[in-house]
């Protein structure tokens, strides 16, 4: 994982002791303390001491895909010799149309761990400890286009105990951390950043949730879930936001959203299975239920196949943790959850670092970028801005259409599952129902696939499994030929897995 630079930026937190809380026991004349902000992710200096979104930036994460720029600023972490139990956040901004600015701030409990990120902090609005805390961290988020961007200054924290309104979610000591038995999607991605800035990688180990309050740092694990399948077990940190919703603290009894639905209870699982908020979470209608994306390396360690699979999650900063396998409080992932007091019962074997590290079987991803792997006569094809990092195209596809694009992977040989991604913009236009793909196999024969992308925007679809030679002589291609005139063919990526035989 590429590291990215963190210079220090000249944007000030200043820690004032105020006369109001006898136990700090420090005067109003004390000096205050300076930490900085760092350029984790997009972010740039201003000479003034301000802080922007760079020039070049990776593209948002999920909840924010109207934007085209976007940038992360954790600060150093700010400490004080004596608890305290409330801080007030104020700053200066300009945020023009087109742009935003989050600003979150959280709190480290005596005990060492960290409280949960508040999400949706508002300038001079208190933020209320539910625990005592001795250190305070910020985060800026900062989303813009091309041509606008946001510009801060001036951020500063002050401790306090008036007018204590929003409060933060803490780990209790004494409390087991609480399982939920859930659905789950495994995120893929290769190559695109996560929330936090992670580059995500092949066989990388993380998680992501509907929430930012659980979003740990670049390369931190002061978030982490333990997941348990299949009679195995592996602990993960949170990377990433996603997948349905960005404000689902699901896992919280303090629930931010949706707060008439109980603790345990993901507001995509309500959606789908009870038709919950008209089966909408944050991100649009509810085609499946997942309430975590995992990466590809903690997905496979489980011994999970597919695209979607029933895992037991376990939520590791809401207290200790329960062990391998704990009994979760729901029966399975269609249910509510019944009970509400969490217990440790161990009895699936952890995955070793080696077997972390090691990737069961073969996985080749080939995006629509020109090169060994990919050609089409792209001039021929329309480009959209999707979601994502990977460039979505589109044509009017006619019966005697003759354009084409063509997918052509580097393969170890073996049988494979054969994936293809319609893209998100597919629900923009008129979609063709019937994609024509030619699959070129191992026999040198070729198999002819129709599927239906009008009712797939944004999903993997499945051509099948087939047998594929090693090397590169096998391929799969799409052509523009569709018995609907005029109706839209799309494409982007294609993945094959390899399969046991």
């Amino acid at each position: 994982m590429p590291m990215w630079a963190k210079r220090s930026i000249g944007l000030l937190l200043i820690w004032a002791a105020v006369g109001v809380i006898p136990s700090l026991a420090r005067s109003q004349d004390a000096i205050p303390e300076t930490v900085t902000l760092t350029a984790d992710l997009g972010i740039k200096h201003l000479a003034n001491g301000a802080v922007t979104l760079a020039s070049s930036t990776p593209l948002p994460p999920r909840p924010y895909t109207i934007y085209t720029r976007y940038g992360l600023a954790d600060s150093t972490v700010m400490s004080s010799d004596t608890p305290i139990t409330g801080v007030d956040v104020t700053w200066t901004s300009t945020v023009p149309s087109g742009s935003e600015l989050i600003v979150m701030v959280r709190g480290r409990m005596t005990n060492g761990h960290w409280g949960t990120w508040n999400d949706d902090v508002v300038a001079g609005t208190p933020i209320a400890f539910d625990m005592p805390v001795q250190a305070v961290q910020a985060r800026a988020i900062l989303l813009g286009s091309s041509t606008a961007a946001p510009v801060i200054r001036n951020l500063h924290l002050q401790p306090t105990t008036a007018g204590l309104t929003a409060m933060s979610v803490y780990h209790k000591a004494a409390q087991v951390a609480p399982t939920y038995r859930l659905r789950v999607t495994r995120e893929g991605l290769v190559g695109s950043h996560t929330a936090n800035g992670h580059r995500i990688r092949p066989n990388d180990v993380y998680v992501s949730l509907p929430s930012w309050s659980s979003l740990s740092s670049l390369g931190g694990h002061e978030y982490e879930v333990r997941l348990s399948a299949n009679g195995k077990s592996i602990v993960a940190p949170v990377w990433d936001v996603g997948p349905w919703n960005h404000h689902d603290n699901f896992w919280d009894t303090k629930r931010k959203t949706y707060s008439d639905l109980p603790a345990g209870w993901p507001e995509d699982h309500a959606a789908y299975y009870e038709h919950y908020n008209g089966r909408m979470a944050e991100e649009g209608w509810v085609r499946f239920p997942t309430a975590v994306d995992i990466g590809d390396g903690a997905y496979w360690a489980l011994g999970l196949d597919g695209e979607q699979a029933v895992v037991n999650v376990s939520f590791l900063w809401l207290g200790d943790d329960p062990g391998r396998n704990a009994k979760p409080l729901n029966r399975d992932p269609a249910h509510r959850p019944t009970r509400a007091v969490a217990t440790a019962e161990v009895s699936a074997p952890e995955i070793t670092p080696s077997e972390q590290a090691a990737k069961p079987l073969e996985q080749v991803e080939v995006a629509a970028v020109a090169g060994p792997q990919f050609d089409a006569n792209t001039s021929a094809w329309h480009t959209e801005t999707c979601r994502d990092a990977a460039p979505a195209r589109w044509l009017a596809g006619y019966p005697l259409s003759v354009r084409s694009a063509l997918w052509r992977p580097q393969l170890a040989g073996g049988m494979y599952d054969v994936l293809v991604h319609v893209p998100l913009c597919a629900g923009l236009r008129p979609t063709t129902q019937a994609a024509s793909y030619l699959v070129h196999i191992a026999d040198g024969t070729e198999q002819s696939v129709t599927i239906n992308q009008a009712t797939a925007p944004d999903q993997w679809v499945s051509l099948g499994r087939f047998p594929f030679a090693a090397g590169s002589a096998d391929f799969v291609k799409l052509t523009a030929t569709a018995s609907q005139a005029g109706y839209a063919v799309w494409f982007d990526r294609i993945r094959w897995q390899q399969v046991a035989n």
